[in-house]
Order: C-alpha cells, then sequence, then structure tokens
C-alpha cells in the first residue's frame, strides 16, 4: 500500500477529505495570531503555586515508597508533558496531570515488571491520602489526590541492562509492567532528550524575527522543567494546541467509546515531532503556517502494514505507541477516531487562523478552545481590524494584544525551585 493510498480505506469510511490546511497568511498577521493562541494556552496553564505543590507531593512520595522497603531503593524523575514542557489543563476537571516514572534502582531482589507494579500499588493502598481513588491502570498506578489540582499516575521500572547494582544510567532504556502484555520496553528519559533536539530546531522566519521580538529559548529544569515556553518554541506550541483541541473536541462528545479512543498524548507528540522535523526549515513559511503544516500531515508519519498500524518510539525498539490500533475487537475503532478528529482540528484550525469573518471566527474558537477560546477570540478580532502594514511593525502588533509582555508566553512562571 502506497504512502498516498494507505489510508484511503478510512477517510472514504469517514466521508472525509484527505485535506489540505489552507496557508497564506501574512507575516505581519501571524504575530497576532500567535498572541492568541498563546493567550488560549496561558488561560489553560499551571501556575507557580500549582507546579511547587506538585514537586512537594512528588518528592513526598518518592520518601513514603523509599521508607516503606528494607529491599528496594527507587528514584523518580517526570515523564510525559510536564518533561516535554507541553502541559495543558484538563478543560473539564480543571485539572492537570503529573506523570511519574518510579525507577528501580537497587534491590535485594529482582521482581518481575508486573510483581512490582503490583508491589507499588499495594504499599501505595496502604496509605490514608493516596488510597482515595487510587487505581490500577495498565502501566501505572493513579492517585485522584482529592483536593489537589493534579492528578499522578506512577509508572514503576526498572533498567533492561543494568550496570552494577550500585549506579544505574538515568538515560537507560526501561522495562515497565503492563497488564496486557507482561512487560514492555519504554525509555522516557530519551524520549523527552528527542523532542527537547527537535523542539531546538529554529525555523528560519524564527530567526529572522528573533532580534527584534527578543525571544529567548526555553531552558529544561529538573525534575519538573518550567513550563514556560518562547513564542518561537513553535513545535511545543503545536503540541499544546493539539492536545487542547482534542481535550475540547472529545469534551463535547455524547459517545462514551468514542471518548474512550481519543488519540493519546505520547502519540500525538511523536507524530507533530517527526512532521515537524521535515518541515521546520521552510524558509517562504511564518510559524502558523508552519504549525498548520505540521498538523496537516501528522498522519503521514503512522506507518500501515499487513499488522495494522504503528507509531513506533524513535528513541527504543519494541515500543509501539499505536499498539492498541491493532486489537483485534476495538483497535479498527481507535485508528477511525484518530483520523476523524485531525480532519477536525485541521478545519477549525485553517477557519480560525485564515478566516476575516468574525461569527466564522467566534465559531471555530468555540469548537477549537471551548469557553475561553470564545471569550479571548474577540481581542483577535479588534487587533485584525486594526493591522496596517503600512504603520505597525511585528513588536507593536503583539503589544496590542498583550502591551506588559509581548515576547513570552507562561504555563508556568520562571524561577521556580525545584526541590
Amino acid at each position: 500500500m502506497t504512502k498516498e493510498n494507505r489510508f484511503q480505506d478510512i477517510y472514504e469510511e469517514l466521508e472525509l477529505q484527505e485535506g489540505s490546511i489552507f496557508r497564506g497568511i501574512d507575516t505581519d498577521e501571524w504575530a497576532i495570531y500567535a498572541q492568541y493562541l498563546n493567550s488560549v494556552l496561558r488561560a489553560n496553564s499551571i501556575d507557580k503555586q500549582e507546579l511547587e505543590q506538585a514537586t512537594e507531593k512528588y518528592n513526598e512520595i518518592e520518601k513514603y515508597l523509599n521508607n516503606s522497603f528494607s529491599r528496594y531503593n527507587f528514584s523518580f524523575y517526570p515523564q510525559g508533558s510536564l518533561a516535554h514542557q507541553t502541559t495543558v489543563r484538563n478543560g473539564s476537571s480543571n485539572r492537570f496531570d503529573l506523570d511519574l516514572i518510579c525507577r528501580l534502582n537497587q534491590s535485594t531482589v529482582t521482581p518481575a515488571p508486573l510483581e512490582l507494579l503490583q508491589t507499588i500499588y499495594e504499599q501505595l493502598s496502604k496509605d490514608d491520602q493516596y488510597k482515595v481513588g487510587i487505581e490500577l491502570k495498565n502501566r501505572c498506578v493513579k492517585l485522584p489526590l482529592p483536593g489537589a489540582s493534579f492528578t499522578i499516575d506512577i509508572t514503576p521500572g526498572q533498567s533492561i541492562n543494568v550496570p552494577s547494582p550500585e549506579r544505574v544510567q538515568e538515560t537507560d532504556p526501561l522495562v515497565v509492567g503492563d497488564q496486557r502484555l507482561g512487560s514492555k520496553p519504554s525509555n522516557p528519559k530519551g524520549f523527552t532528550s528527542w523532542l527537547n533536539e527537535k523542539a531546538a530546531l529554529t525555523p528560519p522566519q524564527v530567526l529572522l524575527l528573533r532580534e527584534q521580538l527578543q525571544m529567548k529559548a526555553a531552558d529544561s529544569a529538573e525534575p519538573i522543567p518550567d513550563q514556560e515556553v518562547a513564542l518561537a518554541d513553535v513545535l511545543r506550541r503545536t503540541i499544546q494546541l493539539l492536545k487542547l483541541h482534542r481535550d475540547t473536541y472529545y469534551r463535547k462528545q455524547q459517545n462514551q467509546q468514542r471518548k474512550d479512543y481519543k488519540p493519546i498524548s505520547i502519540l500525538l507528540s511523536t507524530l507533530a515531532t517527526r512532521s515537524y522535523v521535515d518541515r521546520y526549515n521552510q524558509a517562504n513559511l511564518t510559524p502558523i503556517e508552519l504549525m498548520l503544516d505540521v498538523i496537516d500531515n501528522l498522519h503521514q508519519y503512522i506507518d500501515r502494514d499487513h499488522e495494522g498500524y504503528h507509531v513506533y518510539n524513535p528513541t527504543i525498539q519494541g515500543e509501539d505507541f499505536a499498539d492498541k490500533w491493532n486489537d483485534a475487537t476495538k483497535g479498527r475503532a481507535r485508528a477511525t477516531e484518530f483520523f476523524r478528529w485531525h480532519t477536525q482540528v485541521g478545519k477549525d484550525l485553517t477557519d480560525l487562523l485564515t478566516s476575516k469573518d468574525p461569527t466564522v471566527l467566534r465559531d471555530a474558537a468555540q469548537r477549537a478552545f471551548g469557553n475561553q477560546g470564545t471569550e479571548l477570540v474577540s481581542g483577535l478580532i479588534a487587533s485584525l481590524g486594526l493591522v496596517s502594514k503600512d504603520t505597525f511593525g511585528g513588536n507593536q502588533l503583539l503589544g496590542k494584544l498583550n502591551p506588559s509582555d509581548p515576547q513570552v508566553t507562561h504555563n508556568a512562571p520562571r524561577n521556580t525551585n525545584h526541590a
């Protein structure tokens, strides 16, 4: 099956067009659109206090587990959105997820991966503050933490090749317990490094505008990176917008199965990163056009063969982020759901980022980002009405939407102290 028609059956089944997102955004206007999107993301961001609370709880759990066992020693580090600096708040619960790796450093015994997962679950279930609502999931232990603004998912793992009982490389690939498969390879540290490396690839137009807009690249911090991302960070912004649109889209769905089958974040991050690497160096594209181009081509990085669909982890052999798409009974529905959503996100962003009709803009903002997107779109409409190529420069346009700080946007303030 060729790359061009390998998904033809799904598009025909859903009566969808394998469309191409409209391009042609004015060089001045991209700054206004970018600032609108930043304001939407800021409204769905976590703040400094929440990040500090999450860090405190994170350290508390690590201490509790290490004090609970004489035969095990654990270290923790974040994976997923907080590690990648692509966090968005859950619009329905107003919470965010903190995904942690609980890595077995040394042990007097060698537990099987599923045994380690079960052991962590049982120990956390003994504590009054952790046991409320605790769930043993496929690969992790979920702690809802009632009263907190975040949920913690803990994935226990151990190095596949341990150099010695005394010292384990943090970048070593892991094996984690999996309720369906028994065990599974994983490499969260490696994936984070891969995404960070690709996000540092700077589009030509951003290089041209960097001096004018005085942009600075975001730094990583341990154990939880600060969630500030510079306006120039097209890849991370794209991933955040994809996740925010996905959450808004599925929050409105009435069919619970469709909600359950929404595309997972790590899959979106992988597809977006691979698409970005192939497209970031196009000198004729504004950052917003680049974002649209990256999103438009996500599906091109899904492999399909006689065994089904595959989105492989580029940092470790054997981990397939689309493995559930190949389930004998539910896999087809999961794959179909991705293509249905992907078509919709393209349509919504095209309407939002190219239309000059206020009604179309408001409708697209509501579909894409819910009530917060609609509340903020009036600023976009007003600013587009002020655009004059002869009068305003890019930085002045940014200032119209955010006069206090037009350069950057925040997921959480800087200067956060991490224990």
